[in-house]
């Protein structure tokens, strides 16, 4: 999404997200949300003049799924191309919805474990797929945990 201002829609964040993860119902595809926006405190560039409100809601839609947050002031092309990367690479990412207790993490491909070709991201929130090992189109990926408490 692109916007300048905050989302003023009535219905809480949560309800959005299962939302959009309704309408994949059925399909391994992850739901990543990314948005240029004025981030959580807004932003103002003195150069250009653009400006924008924050956007605290949509920033966290994007965080809660994984997405890339790009600011409306910053350079257009860049912010494009890093949303652009995050939409051709969504099969690599998987976004938990808790942190897990380290080492339950088990990852399925169609059904066989993988121990390899796959690692936690820095903060512990998503698995990461090899770019050499991604799950092919149709696959079933299933990944189970202990979450922490």
């Amino acid at each position: 999404m692109v916007t300048d201002e905050e989302d003023g829609s009535p219905l809480d964040i949560q309800q959005y997200l299962d939302f959009f993860r309704g309408l994949k119902a059925g399909s391994n595809s992850p739901v990543v949300i990314s948005g240029i926006t004025g981030g959580p405190t807004g932003c103002e560039n003195a150069q250009t003049g653009d400006s924008a409100f924050p956007a605290q809601r949509y920033d966290a839609v994007v965080r809660a799924t994984g997405g890339i947050s790009a600011s409306l002031c910053d350079d257009w092309g860049t912010s494009l191309q890093n949303v652009g990367e995050a939409v051709f690479l969504a099969r690599a990412r998987y976004q938990l919805t808790r942190l897990p207790v380290p080492g339950s993490v088990v990852v399925r491909i169609n059904g066989i474990i993988q121990t390899s070709g796959w690692s936690m991201d820095p903060t512990g929130s998503a698995v990461l797929f090899d770019q050499t090992r991604l799950p092919a189109a149709n696959s079933t990926v299933s990944i189970t945990y202990v979450p922490e408490c």
